[in-house]
């Protein structure tokens, strides 16, 4: 059981990041930072909670984050919409760090024993109560965030003007 949920992780956070860094591609700093209409976020903050959220499952995983507390505080649902000349992260910044964590994540899961992986485990301000709180669930349920966003970042790609990345 334990390999086919390993494999199910690598293979979704793997996909993910092809998804991300196809839909970033080309997109200038001054673009990430262009509000849709009429509302929603822009392709910096999309890609800025990605990245912060990863540092949750980095954490899951025994990791460090990529953003710092302060940085990482600028991407947290419920944080104010990110605009030009406001706080945010640079957008080759995030590029990066999304690419760097990717590969620690794979790296991460890859290492891990059942006995880590299928741990109960409980976090406390986790947004979805579990019945039967573990890693793994956790980490499924972010994959699944993730994804999410990964399709808001196509949708941005494509209100910025640009031409589908995925077809």
């Amino acid at each position: 059981m334990i390999k086919m949920v390993k494999d199910t992780l690598l293979a979704g956070y793997g996909l993910s990041q092809r998804i991300i860094t196809i839909n970033i591609e080309g997109v200038t700093h001054a673009e990430s930072l262009k509000q849709p209409s009429p509302a929603g976020n822009c392709l910096n903050w999309i890609a800025g909670h990605i990245l912060a959220t990863r540092g949750m499952i980095l954490g899951l995983l025994g990791g460090k984050p990529f953003l710092s507390e302060q940085d990482a505080g600028y991407y947290i649902r419920g944080s104010a919409p990110v605009k030009p000349g406001g706080p945010c992260v640079e957008f080759g910044l995030l590029k990066e760090g999304l690419e760097q964590t990717s590969g620690m994540i794979l790296e991460k899961i890859q290492a891990a024993g059942s006995d880590f992986i299928e741990e109960p485990l409980n976090v406390p301000d986790f947004p979805v109560k579990l019945e039967k709180p573990s890693r793994d669930a956790y980490l499924t349920l972010l994959l699944v965030h993730e994804e999410y966003h990964c399709g808001q970042l196509g949708l941005g790609r494509r209100l910025l003007g640009k031409d589908s990345a995925i077809k």
